[in-house]
């Protein structure tokens, strides 16, 4: 099975630190549904250190989480042009990283989820899931 959904730093960490949403984002990869943006391996490892957890704590972290992920999409060319275009249809200031993240998820017709506010201002051709209102 392909991946449906491109997972934002914000619907990984609900996954991993059981916040709101996170149930969602659980069951989309365990159902083998879900993908990353590279950006997202940084985010979230400086996430896990800002949380407190070590070298070994976040390595082992991120090995079980590489191996519910079923693709780690690159930030190329085509997604940092896009990444452009996005930011610069914002209805507000969209950061970014997160538009890199939001050009991924569409350059590869994943639906992208995630938990954070700053996302509405993304264009309606970015298909999006605020993860803590389903």
């Amino acid at each position: 099975m392909s991946p449906s959904y491109l997972l934002d730093t914000s619907a990984l960490a609900a996954h991993f630190l059981d916040e709101p949403g996170g149930a969602f984002v659980t069951d989309c990869v365990r159902k083998g549904q879900a993908a990353l943006c590279a950006l997202t391996v940084v985010e979230f490892q400086l996430l896990l250190k800002a949380h407190g957890a070590g070298a070994a704590e976040r390595s082992r972290v991120w090995s079980l989480c590489r191996e519910a992920i079923r693709a780690i999409h690159p930030v190329d060319e085509a997604v940092a042009d896009l990444a452009v275009q996005l930011r610069s249809q914002a209805s507000e200031r969209l950061p970014l990283a997160d538009a890199c993240i939001a050009a991924c998820a569409s350059r590869h017709g994943l639906v992208l989820l995630h938990g954070d506010s700053h996302y509405a201002a993304l264009p309606a051709s970015v298909e999006a899931i605020d993860i803590r209102t389903v």
